[in-house]
């Protein structure tokens, strides 16, 4: 095993915490139903029955719920990848579990539907929305980047080959997405969660 694994106490569990409040923030701009997020961080009331607050809270927890499922598919499927290509089954298990559970916090800011997109979207005034294609594709790059990047040299210290290690990557990555788009619908509506999406989302 590389030298640079993590040492047995390396804290790696503190990164469920970034990662449940990345998740839950989110959910807040897409799956809100009393207020509508336009450009130039304009908020426009929808007429709802649902007190502001509680609405935040249900948003954060579809967010929370969205990405955990997600991201917890992608876990489990990159540990028992690494366990089975890599050199010694539990030492890889150990090693790829202190990774995914260190680095979690990045998934809720990937795809168009990540923290960075949203918060892009409703930052940027209106006249710049014609670039909004290209500027989020260019903020989930990093994060992207920096999460395939991460598992794939886990997978690689555990022994798996630099070609296999790809497969211990791209897979569990798709199985994520799968996850997604079975809550959420793909493109979005019609998925599991339809009931409790807004409209935009829903596509109803």
């Amino acid at each position: 095993m590389d030298e640079g694994a993590p040492e047995p106490r390396d804290g790696s569990f503190l990164g469920v915490v970034p990662f449940v409040l990345m998740a839950a923030a989110q959910g807040v701009i897409p799956y809100t139903h009393t207020v509508q997020f336009g450009p130039a961080f304009q908020v426009t009331p929808r007429p709802s029955t649902m007190p502001l607050w509680r609405d935040v809270l249900n948003a954060s927890g579809i967010g929370l719920l969205v990405c955990g499922l997600a991201y917890a598919a992608l876990a489990a499927c990159f540990v028992s990848l690494c366990r089975a290509y890599g050199d010694e089954p539990e030492e890889a298990g150990l090693l790829a579990r202190r990774t995914v559970l260190r680095y979690g916090w990045l998934y809720p800011m990937l795809g168009f539907f990540g923290l960075p997109s949203m918060l892009l979207g409703f930052c940027l005034p209106e006249a710049a929305h014609g670039a909004l294609p290209w500027l989020t594709l260019g903020v989930m790059v990093i994060p992207l980047f920096v999460l395939l990047s991460t598992l794939k040299k886990t997978a690689e210290t555990t022994g798996v080959s630099p070609g296999w290690a790809w497969l211990c990557v791209l897979v569990p990555l798709l199985l994520a997405f799968a996850a997604e788009a079975i809550l959420l619908g793909w493109p979005p509506g019609g998925g599991l969660l339809d009931p409790w999406l807004p409209q935009m989302v829903a596509g109803n």
